[in-house]
Parts: C-alpha cells; structure tokens; sequence
C-alpha cells in the first residue's frame, strides 16, 4: 500500500499588461492512495482539490484585450477519482540462470 499527497501552488499571473489586470495566486491539495496486488493490478483512489480551493486559470493569454476583460476558468472543484493499472510484465526485470554446460 503507498500514500501520496501533493501541494500546487500558482502565483498570480498578469493577464493583460497594458490594462494591468492580473489573476489571483492560488493553491490546492490532492491526496491518494493505491495498493498493488500480487497479480500486477494496482488500484488507486484520488482526491483532488481536496479542500475546494478557488482559483482562476489562464484562459487566452496571447489574446489582447481592448479594455479590463480577460479569459479565464475556475480551476476544477473537488473530486474523487479512482483508477485501476495493470502492469503487463514490460517494466519487470527478469533473471535468466543458464546452467553450466
């Protein structure tokens, strides 16, 4: 079994110099956990956005703007998510004892 947790953190980001607007800085929590089983299969199970963070991505950054409107979208709400991952053997290294003639 493994845990993981990770911390984003994102300043604020100027979106239109001349007209000096900026989005706000933000951050958010993700948590999981996963467990292997002895068969190569390991199941995950995630919580991203943990504490409902709210914060503004870029939208169009290349797009100049002909006065204070900006493109941007929330960032998304939490959630949880789980997957499952089957390891086909590809990433195992195998010993091959080749006895003496």
């Amino acid at each position: 079994m493994f845990l993981k947790a990770d911390w984003h953190w994102v300043d604020s980001r100027p979106v239109d110099v001349k007209a000096g607007v900026s989005l706000p800085s933000y951050n958010y929590f993700n948590f999981g956990a996963g467990y292997t089983l002895a068969s190569g299969t390991t199941i995950n199970v995630d919580l991203l956005n943990a504490f409902q963070s709210i914060g503004l991505e870029e939208g169009n950054p290349r797009l100049v703007s002909t006065g204070t409107v900006f493109l941007a979208r929330p960032i998304l709400p939490r959630r949880l998510t789980a997957s499952i991952k089957y390891d086909f053997g590809g990433s195992r290294q195998q010993t091959v004892t080749v006895p003496p003639p």
